[in-house]
């Protein structure tokens, strides 16, 4: 089962990458019934509010890919399950999972100690869904090899001239935010995002990675989060999961815990 302690953490840098912290939000526990995964609009835009772009901080530690295990088809090959089959192994898979919390995951999970688990759950998906919205709109620039030696931001290069600090932001908000400081937040999601694929690609490999793809199948589809070649939306946050889901011996209750999580992360992925 999944223990607590001091371990080596997911692979990852030092340097700039981001240390973010809880975003206050108090998670309640959300309406039941399977998630119309439709709703994501075939016209999204690929923004976030502005507020959460260099402002809010939310969760602590990167995505850790370790717990890999994929439901096969009976040639086996990746199987993409109907949304309910796949709760129905994820439950089963993460009872059983045995791994540990890194420190960084330890103190982010002690937010939900002494939370119900379905508000626990919700919370985590709150979470996750919110990097994976916030992660679409990341980097905005491309930066050379040695910019975290002198950080000159003249030196970041927009990859979209609509988000770049100048166009992006009006007046009112650069007294507010700098453009240091908005180059720095994207060069820290730059760096985090680079460690992510590699951890995907370490853990997962022949999967895509990147929050965009997530969103593009999510959209193209009524009833699948999973078709054995995009990153599932619980991939990087199983470790959290199997810290709630591995106390619980009811697999009912393990497939309804797992289905507030992924409420939680629609609704804040499609923020």
């Amino acid at each position: 089962m999944l223990a607590t302690g001091e371990v080596t953490p997911p692979p990852g840098g030092d340097g700039l990458r981001r240390q973010r912290r809880s975003r206050g939000i108090e998670p309640g526990v959300m309406e039941s019934g399977i998630p119309a995964l439709s709703f994501l609009e075939s016209n999204a835009p690929r923004q976030v509010p502005r507020e959460c772009r260099a402002e809010v901080d939310i969760m602590a530690a990167l995505k850790d890919y370790r717990l890999n295990g994929y439901p096969k088809n009976e040639e086996g090959e990746n199987a993409a399950l109907p949304y309910a089959d796949y709760l129905e192994w994820l439950a089963d898979y993460l009872y059983e999972a045995d791994a540990q919390l890194s420190a960084e995951q330890e103190k982010m999970f002690s937010r939900f100690l002494g939370d119900e688990p379905s508000t626990a759950m919700v919370g985590i998906g709150m979470d996750a869904g919110l990097h994976d919205n916030l992660a679409r709109c990341h980097p905005c620039y491309e930066y050379p090899p040695d910019f975290e030696k002198e950080f000159d931001v003249e030196r970041a290069v927009p990859l979209d001239p609509y988000f770049s600090y100048e166009e992006y932001y009006d007046e009112e908000m650069k007294e507010e935010i700098s453009k240091e400081e908005y180059i720095r937040d994207d060069y820290e999601w730059h760096i985090e995002l680079q460690e992510e694929k590699m951890g995907l690609q370490k853990h997962w490999p022949g999967f895509t990675h990147g929050s965009d793809e997530i969103f593009s199948f999510l959209r193209s589809t009524d009833d699948t989060v999973c078709d054995g070649r995009t990153e599932p939306p619980d991939a990087g946050w199983r470790v959290l999961l199997a810290a709630v889901l591995n106390d619980v011996a009811g697999k009912d209750r393990r497939v309804d815990l797992l289905h507030r999580f992924f409420i939680g992360y629609f609704e804040y992925f499609n923020k």
